[in-house]
């Protein structure tokens, strides 16, 4: 990458925030879902996902909560412990009945699920002179702001469109730096062949499914552990346009993890790290590509990350995620899935076993 494409770009990047700041309205829908965001602390954390700096720099204050906190003597794995955002299961089917409704494959569609208005319709094309009118653009990145990435990034900005040019602007310059889509799989292959991560069939609306299964992961290097999920991410999002679909379903299962991570060489900082890492890395690069979050038998220390990081996710994210904690309530995942769609030990009857075979994973164009 040029330097000067570089410039270019993050120039466009302070200017379009800068003319953010000094707007107060612009937005096509009035509610705005970000207003008690800690701006201080956020500009911290997105530190992370642009600049990779250590979060002991960009966020003492943050990390201090939790560098006295001592995991192995508290019950991580209390099953009767309350946690805050568990949803009742009527809430749970009314989620999956209007994504049922709502799933419009292969159709752009606003924040409801919905067809876009002529306005939303005239948002985009208005995104899309504003995006040409500045630096060229390569072939790649024409590619990746196709309309409904522009649908997507105005969506998740509540339709305001300098925020979600701003979004997209600093997509491009990590997607530049970090080359997310050219990751080399030689570099994963003990984050592959642990079983802690991986893609297995899709829900009842075609999104990929990724199982994230902490009590598999053994491994330190945390920045190999964010490579591993970024190039995820990348695969989920193929995979599910393939399928006419954009989003992808998460099952993030804590069961027998001795940690928040469940990593036997990870620290509670590097956890913290890392955590917030992905955090950014979804919301800020792979805004809406979420369809639902599944966190099954969160640890106690999960539920303390989360009230840090709830904050920084928007309303609209925030009912995607779903808590289950009680293993006779497993069967509210049915609600997503079709039982052949779902492993076995969730209440489906897809049998599949995670096996690592080196040659298929690097000679795969998925997982």
């Amino acid at each position: 990458m040029a330097t000067e494409s570089k410039s270019s770009l993050i120039e466009q990047l302070i200017e379009s925030n800068n003319n953010n700041s000094s707007q107060s309205t612009g937005s096509i829908n009035s509610n705005n879902n970000n207003n008690n965001i800690n701006i201080e602390l956020e500009a911290s954390l997105r530190n992370l996902s642009i600049n990779d700096t250590n979060l002991s720099s960009s966020s003492p204050a943050l990390l201090s909560s939790f560098e006295n906190i001592d995991s192995s003597n508290i019950a991580l794995t209390n099953a009767n412990a309350t946690f805050e955002g568990l949803q009742s299961s009527s809430a749970i089917e009314a989620l999956a009945k209007q994504q049922a409704q709502t799933s419009l494959s292969g159709v752009l569609v606003n924040e409801r699920g919905e067809p876009l208005t002529e306005k939303q319709k005239e948002a985009i094309t208005e995104f899309r002179t504003k995006l040409e009118s500045g630096e060229p653009l390569s072939a790649k990145e024409i590619a990746f702001t196709n309309d409904a990435c522009l649908c997507r990034y105005l969506r998740s900005r509540d339709w305001h469109l300098g925020k979600a040019h701003a979004l997209l602007l600093g997509t491009l310059i990590w997607r530049r730096e970090f080359h997310p889509d050219e990751i080399d799989k030689n570099e994963l292959i003990e984050e592959a062949a642990s079983g802690k991560m991986y893609i297995n069939s899709f829900d009842r609306f075609n999104r990929p499914v990724i199982y994230m299964k902490p009590r598999y992961d053994t491994t330190k290097d945390i920045d190999k552990k964010f490579k591993h999920l970024i190039h995820t991410l990348e695969t989920a999002t193929r995979l599910a346009e393939t399928k006419g679909a954009e989003q992808m379903t998460w099952i993030l299962d804590f069961s027998g993890a001795s940690s928040m991570a469940g990593g036997k060489g990870s620290s509670m900082k590097d956890e913290i790290k890392l955590a917030l890492q992905c955090l950014h890395a979804v919301q800020d690069h792979y805004p809406e590509r979420l369809g639902n979050a599944l966190v099954l038998f969160p640890p106690f220390m999960f539920s303390l990350m989360w009230k840090v990081i709830s904050p920084f996710i928007n309303q609209v994210t925030a009912k995607k995620i779903i808590f289950i904690n009680d293993k006779k309530k497993l069967n509210q995942l049915l609600n997503f899935f079709d039982p052949e769609q779902l492993e076995v030990e969730y209440g489906g009857t897809n049998t599949f076993q995670f096996q690592f075979n080196l040659e298929n994973w690097l000679n795969s164009n998925e997982l």
